[in-house]
């Protein structure tokens, strides 16, 4: 998650910050991963991010890179914001410095943060809300959408080559809140879960200091919910769930900001025993019902100080979070600060993988392989099955950055657990990961065939980076790609219950393209004789076949080979490169 803005009008000084806005208010927050800034600091003590972020304005909404060098948020009203003297027609001031515009910093190699510059792109108007962007840099949730009645709501903008798309308003089921008043959201680093707090109709609620106040249009009375992607194609999100009495209570909690683990919880609540008039606090996911969590915890000191207090974002790490405060001088503006987390308060592990994407180009000898191979359909079985020649040159491939889709999923049940989308322009993506897990991920892009990895971070117990780039194949005749997500046992042809995943979007493949032809190659490494590794690696591609076959994909367009130890792709002097040889392959043999 990279670039977000928050809007929060809680406490007097930051209605002070917000008076004048003519839209409906939202509070926004989000995470990001990672935090590199290598300035000494102690742990759980604010620190100011200093004059090059910092202004006599207001600063507000910090968010930090999933590479944690770059620092987006927001200023409020600041003179040389674009919208700052937009006029009409006749000269007339329209926005009256009544802004709020997207700027952002980059870390330094000696690790300070450059002068601040304008992100002119999404600030489209005088007033502006990207509330997360996610890990992937590529997709964000804009608060500036309108519905039909022309109401502030939620958006979901990408990146293109061109730019960033209009803002597609969220479609929530029974989605119910009070007019014109306070709501607050984040969007989580899966791309399919959306945190909420708002008000309903109806409700009531006390302050931190017991007396029954009805809600209106202050904080007093919100909830915290959470809602899921159902439909990506017609954005639809289902109807938010209340996320029960251990989080919400009767005196108000928003702020949400769901961490990169998928469990932890960080929100504000005006609930009795704070430092400030709102205090920031934990709590952890214990199960998929989302209505039981642990006793949420004060932050304590250092995170709060009287008034009010929220998290807008947190590395992936864990080792830093990002806030606003009002800082003590005449004009009482708000500047960001950056707090170390202490041990006490870091979220579960997770692995940042980051990578390119690319297409793969057809070189002369690949495009004259895919015009013969049309010519062979049909004739001898043996003719269009024949490995190429390895004395045959091969010409050195060339690639491209590639538009594409990243989706990863959860090996042991198949469950899709996020979305990301790469740069269009350079490739890039970027996914976290929480650790416990083993994971497939794959890349797709229309024309293309599918290409799976895996990761298995079901052993990794803290926070890494993992750098992995994908190559997509063009659909064409003679291509091929490995099954990166099949698993057998040891020394046989039993194909294992985590590649049940891969083997059912393979079905789904051959059944979207009904006139496809392939074949299934198997190979091993080096151990053992030839006869041996030459009859497994055919019983383990006759095993694909057989699987398939069974969920309703014609045998007939089929055919099972065993290359054994013929065909390595790395040396056999090494574990990982064993492992590289131990592969099953689709190679399409015609469209």
């Amino acid at each position: 998650m990279h670039s977000i803005l928050a809007i929060t009008p809680f406490g007097a000084a930051m209605q002070r910050a917000w008076r004048g806005l003519s839209a409906a208010v939202i509070i926004i927050s989000s995470i990001l991963p990672l935090c590199t800034a290598s300035h000494a600091q102690i742990a759980g003590v604010r620190k100011n991010m200093g004059e090059n972020v910092n202004t006599q304005w207001d600063d507000i909404n910090p968010i930090i890179s999933a590479d944690g060098r770059t620092l987006y948020f927001a200023r409020k009203n600041y003179p040389l914001n674009i919208h700052a003297n937009d006029k009409d027609i006749f000269g007339r001031k329209i926005t009256n410095n009544k802004t709020l515009e997207i700027w952002y910093s980059q870390l330094q190699k000696d690790s300070t943060w450059s002068f601040a510059q304008n992100l002119r792109e999404l600030n489209p108007q005088p007033s502006n809300g990207v509330c997360t962007i996610l890990p992937d840099n590529n997709t964000a949730l804009y608060l500036w959408a309108y519905d039909e009645q022309g109401n502030a709501t939620y958006g979901l903008i990408h990146r293109t080559a061109n730019g960033w798309t209009k803002p597609v308003p969220l479609h929530i089921k029974n989605f119910h809140y009070i007019a014109n008043t306070t709501i607050s959201g984040s969007l989580a680093s899966d791309g399919k879960t959306l945190m909420l707090a708002y008000k309903t109709p109806g409700c009531q609620a006390f302050n931190n200091t017991g007396v029954l106040d009805y809600a209106d249009m202050n904080i007093i009375g919100m909830n915290i919910y959470v809602s899921f992607l159902e439909d990506e194609t017609t954005n639809t999100w289902s109807e938010p769930k209340n996320l029960g009495n251990s989080i919400n209570t009767q005196y108000s909690e928003f702020e949400p900001l769901l961490a990169p683990d998928g469990v932890t919880l960080f929100f504000s609540s005006a609930r009795p025993g704070g430092i400030g008039d709102v205090d920031i606090y934990m709590a952890q996911r214990l199960d998929s019902t989302w209505t039981n969590w642990t006793q949420p915890v004060n932050l304590g000191e250092g995170f709060n100080i009287p008034g009010y207090n929220a998290i807008n974002s947190i590395t992936a790490s864990g080792d830093y979070a990002y806030t606003t405060g009002m800082v003590e001088n005449p004009t009482k503006n708000m500047d960001i600060f950056r707090v170390k987390m202490p041990e006490r308060f870091h979220i579960k592990p997770v692995v940042l993988v980051k990578g390119r994407v690319f297409a793969r180009l057809q070189t002369p000898k690949q495009q004259t392989a895919e015009a013969t191979s049309a010519k062979t359909i049909g004739k001898s079985k043996k003719n269009a099955a024949t490995a190429p020649d390895p004395a045959e040159p091969i010409l050195p491939d060339t690639t491209k950055p590639l538009d594409a889709e990243i989706i990863y999923e959860r090996l042991s049940d198949g469950k899709q657990m996020g979305i990301a989308h790469t740069n269009p322009r350079t490739g890039e993506y970027e996914i976290a990961l929480p650790c416990g897990t083993n994971y497939g991920f794959r890349a797709e892009r229309e024309g293309y065939l599918p290409v799976n990895e895996n990761l298995d971070l079901s052993a990794i117990t803290q926070y890494q980076e993992l750098n992995r780039d994908i190559i997509l194949t063009p659909y064409a005749a003679g291509n091929d790609i490995v099954l990166h997500n099949l698993f057998f046992d040891q020394d046989k042809a039993d194909i294992r219950a985590e590649s049940y995943p891969e083997l059912s979007r393979f079905a789904g493949f051959m059944k979207q393209h009904a006139t496809a032809t392939v074949e299934i190659d198997g190979h091993t490494d080096d151990v053992g004789t030839d006869d041996y590794n030459n009859a497994l690696s055919l019983r383990r591609a006759e095993a694909v076949v057989k699987y398939l076959a069974g969920v309703g994909v014609n045998a007939k367009r089929m055919k099972a080979k065993g290359f054994g130890k013929s065909q390595p792709v790395a040396s056999n002097d090494t574990d990982e490169g064993k492992q590289k040889n131990r592969r099953v392959v689709m190679k399409l043999i015609s469209k």
